[in-house]
């Protein structure tokens, strides 16, 4: 029958008909399925914490918090038992009666720890004391995101509220906040012989008095009422449940934490509580033994296991174990050596676990422990005691071969094996042992077995070592050695691949990457690093030391991929420091001078061989070999290659004055064609068989600033015309034309003369340094004299006097900058080749024999064309003025006259 009003029940036995009439199912509401019940909340006892707490046992006098001071009822102690608390999936309410202790009475949940609660109200400023919460209540409810939520409690067992201006203590206490009222008004009456005016300033101040006390008691009044009730926090780790307990108990029963309740004596917990601390001796002074008292305990935890092997008792056996450190005092067969192998023997995981942790790290080994954890199965070992163990073996003595062997072979077996601890942890203690002992590193270099490895343990062990590479001397030797000089070519190429996935944008090895980062390093560093690089990010790069580092070996391996992925990777090595690196800088030449004969033995030339020299601090070698790679490699890395040497402010005349004479010119050749498509013929003076040549060494230090000369540059840069006029009759054809196109480049002329002009010269009967002199002269002043008549047409005549510089503005025609300018019109130059004039003007023009100018043979003459230029006195000026073409068309000249005048005198085209 569904309960309920009776036309409501009327209602459903229609639908319940109707259903069957229309043949539809029919849902009997005790038939339906009833959901699971939902699980409680894990709740432990912290032993350890219980164990390291010495007064929570004791005869605690009382508590006292901030707002509530508890305080047992005569003949009773308090006990305060911290419990860890794991959510469910709903709400749980912890009550008084969630967790018990028999004979005894549930006082409060402690949500902060008692022994630091009166530490930290003392750090705290006053303001923040005075508004302190009661963190003491009689439940809460625990949510399954992790929070609590609790009210505010008015009452305690045995509990008075504190006596205090602590907002909630006076929330709590309404008799508290009451004894703070300033009460009805005072009434002030005159006292006999008191002037009126003094009483009446008295009651005035003591009125005022009055109203302020009772203003800011109502604002503390305020205050209290608007404080919240209900409060919200995270779970505390521990929850402290304090209970009230006859001093004349025996022992202790707690119920209602897993796994089970718990019984022991006060008198044992006390016992296991006094050798966990060392509040009693463990060593006897004389036998260098443990001490009767530690014996005696050792007894009574040997009898606690036998009777009650409860989890919580182990836990308490174990712990005391590892705090008093008795493990190094057992032998075997002893009484201690029993309860060793109880505990080890026990179901208790987390006992086992302690016990374990403190046999592995007895180092060296006892024969107690060894004998211990040979009998102990490979299963109750797990990863995490097995890298304890491995820690604390690389803690011993490394001189010792068998300590070594013994070390490295418990490294293997955890690398190799399915189960074990991440490679990447193992290989991090073994990186930390060689930081402790540099002695250590050829060792523990050789024996790791990484081809014995499988994946995906294999890849994420390559991912660790690459990821310390660059800083740890160990995983540079792994990452040579075992990695690329591994015998297994898919170690080799695993190990190239994962230095490629360094660079962001490959897609391929993404995902593979992702996954064994994870799992050398947690999710948490794999999955915020950026996707593809891995979460390797080296911050310098990976020393190569000798011409002997594998990786040489991979670049000029048989496999296209293989070789492919070594230049690839590249950029993250360095030749590195030679001196840290263990090598003399032979050896260092030699690595340079190894990887040029790689690089330049292959075709396609590799480029990014370029990058790689580029950035090596050891600049003189380096710099050789860019200058090789410029002068021997394909055209395109060539020209990277120059383009990295032009700027670089690297010594490139000391690289090039190394290179044979013939070699001198290649590289020359190849800086111009790699800007310019095409080198100058002033270049084969690079060919001069000098070894202190000066144009070689001036060409190296251009190069190096980033210039890239004229042809008209090498004039002076090889020693001007006597020194190139010297060459004309060498054997050397491309040193005579060098020559000619240096002289005619001096000229002003292009290269299309060379043949012309060589060919001239060879012709002379007696070539004489004399007669070849006279040649050059005669055809030098010719093309001078083509060129300024090329010029020929009409310009302005214009000349600029600027004033003295020991003279004020003064000087200028109305003040102006101190320049007196003359326009003297538009004049018409001619040129037939041989002479040059200005028509109708009565100056004197010639063509300069020594470069290709204009001069005015006799500057006194310009007073001709204006009078006002007589004041300048330019008829001191003994010498021709000698006007130069400018890039913007112009012939200009400059002279200083006697007086300190500056004249320029210039030919503007009229156009």
């Amino acid at each position: 029958m569904i309960a309920g009003h009776p036309s409501r029940r009327r209602m459903s036995g229609v639908i319940l008909w109707v259903l069957c009439v229309l043949g539809g199912p029919v849902l009997v509401l005790g038939e339906l399925e009833k959901s699971p019940p939902k699980e409680p909340p894990v709740i432990e006892i912290d032993l350890l914490q219980l164990i390291e707490s010495r007064d929570l046992l004791s005869m605690t006098a009382r508590y006292e918090g901030p707002i509530w001071t508890i305080t047992p009822e005569p003949g009773r102690r308090l006990i305060q038992i911290p419990i860890e608390i794991t959510p469910s999936e709903e709400e749980f309410g912890f009550s008084s009666s969630v967790v018990r202790v028999n004979g005894g009475r549930f006082v409060a949940w402690l949500l902060v720890d008692p022994t630091v609660e009166a530490v930290n109200d003392k750090n705290k400023s006053e303001q923040a004391r005075l508004m302190l919460r009661p963190w003491v209540t009689r439940g809460f409810t625990l949510r399954p995101d992790g929070t609590i939520e609790w009210k505010l409690d008015r009452f305690i067992p045995s509990g008075k509220v504190v006596r205090s201006k602590r907002r909630y203590a006076l929330k709590v206490d309404i008799n508290e906040m009451n004894r703070l009222s300033p009460g009805d008004p005072p009434r002030v009456v005159r006292a006999n012989n008191e002037a009126q005016e003094q009483y009446i300033r008295r009651r005035r101040f003591e009125e005022a008095n009055y109203r302020r006390a009772a203003l800011d008691f109502r604002e503390l009044r305020q205050e209290v009422m608007d404080l919240p009730s209900r409060f919200e926090d995270p779970l505390p780790r521990p929850v402290w449940a304090l209970f009230e307990l006859s001093q004349t108990a025996t022992y202790l029963k707690v119920v209602g934490a897993t796994p089970g309740p718990w019984r022991i004596g006060i008198d044992q917990f006390v016992a296991v509580r006094d050798l966990a601390t060392k509040k009693v001796p463990i060593e006897d002074e004389q036998t260098g033994g443990l001490s009767h008292q530690a014996m005696d305990a050792v007894d009574l935890m040997a009898g606690l296991v036998k009777d009650d092997p409860h989890p919580y008792n182990l836990r308490a056996v174990s712990y005391a174990i590892s705090r008093a450190g008795l493990v190094s005092y057992a032998a075997p067969g002893d009484q201690l050596f029993m309860l060793l192998q109880s505990v080890i023997a026990s179901p208790d995981a987390e006992a086992r676990r302690v016990v374990l942790k403190e046999l592995i790290t007895t180092i060296p080994p006892t024969p107690a422990s060894r004998q211990l954890l040979a009998a102990t199965t490979k299963e109750a070992i797990d990863p995490q005691l097995q890298l304890i163990r491995l820690k604390g073996l690389l803690q011993s003595d490394t001189a010792n071969r068998a300590q070594v062997r013994e070390t490295l072979a418990s490294a293997n077996r955890m690398l190799t094996d399915p189960v074990g601890p991440p490679p990447g942890e193992v290989l991090r203690a073994l990186l930390a042992a060689a930081q402790q002992n540099d002695d250590a590193v050829g060792a523990l270099a050789q024996g790791v077995r990484f081809a014995a490895m499988q994946e995906p343990r294999r890849s994420q062990a390559v991912v660790f070592v690459v990821s310390h590479a660059d800083s740890e001397a160990l995983a540079m030797r792994w990452l040579d050695r075992s990695l690329l000089g591994s015998p297994d070519p898919n170690m080799a190429l695993t190990t190239l691949r994962t230095l490629k996935s360094i660079d962001p944008g490959d897609q391929v090895l993404r995902p593979v990457m992702k996954g064994a980062l994870a799992a050398v390093f947690g999710p948490g560093d794999s999955e915020s690093a950026p996707v593809g690089r891995a979460a390797i990010e080296l911050a310098n790069p990976i020393p190569l030391g000798g011409g002997d580092h594998n990786l040489f070996r991979m670049l000029r391996h048989e496999g296209i991929e293989t070789r492919s992925l070594a230049w690839e990777v590249l950029k993250h090595f360095t030749m590195g420091d030679a001196a840290a690196m263990g090598v003399t800088d032979d050896q260092r030449r030699q690595a340079y001078t190894l990887l040029l004969d790689i690089t330049l033995g292959q075709s396609p030339t590799p480029s990014q061989v370029v990058e790689f020299l580029a950035r090596q601090t050891d600049e003189p070698v380096a710099t050789d070999a860019l200058v090789q790679v410029a002068l021997l490699a394909d055209s395109a890395v060539s020209a990277q290659a120059t383009r990295a040497l032009l700027g670089s402010g690297r010594p490139v005349n000391r690289a090039v004055m190394a290179l044979p004479f013939g070699d001198r010119h290649g590289f020359g050749m190849r800086v111009y064609e790699s800007r310019m498509g095409k080198a100058p013929l002033a270049v084969g003076l690079l060919r001069e068989r000098d070894e202190d040549s000066a144009v070689t060494k001036w060409f190296g230090t251009q190069v190096a600033a980033g210039n890239l000369p004229d042809p008209a540059d090498w004039y002076d840069a090889f020693g001007g015309e006597e020194r190139l006029l010297s060459l004309l009759q060498s054997n050397d054809q491309e040193m005579v034309a060098a020559a000619v196109a240096t002289l005619l480049a001096s000229a002003g002329v292009g290269e299309s003369e060379v043949p012309a002009l060589m060919a001239r010269f060879q012709g002379i009967n007696d070539p004489t340094a004399v007669t070849l002199e006279a040649e050059w002269r005669h055809v030098r002043k010719r093309y001078f004299a083509e060129k300024i008549r090329g010029a020929s047409g009409q310009y302005h005549l214009e000349i600029v006097v600027h004033k003295p510089e020991h003279e004020g503005l003064q000087f200028g025609l109305n003040g102006d900058n101190g320049e007196k300018v003359f326009r003297l019109g538009v004049v018409n130059l001619q040129s037939d080749g041989r002479t040059v004039r200005l028509e109708n003007q009565p100056v004197t023009l010639s063509i300069s024999e020594s470069e290709p100018a204009i001069r005015f043979d006799h500057p006194r003459e310009f007073e001709r064309l204006d009078e006002r230029l007589s004041e300048f006195r330019l008829d001191t000026v003994q010498t021709p003025l000698v006007l130069s073409e400018t890039d913007d068309g112009r012939w200009v000249a400059q002279t200083t006259l006697e007086s300190g005048h500056v004249v320029e005198v210039s030919l503007r085209p009229a156009r």
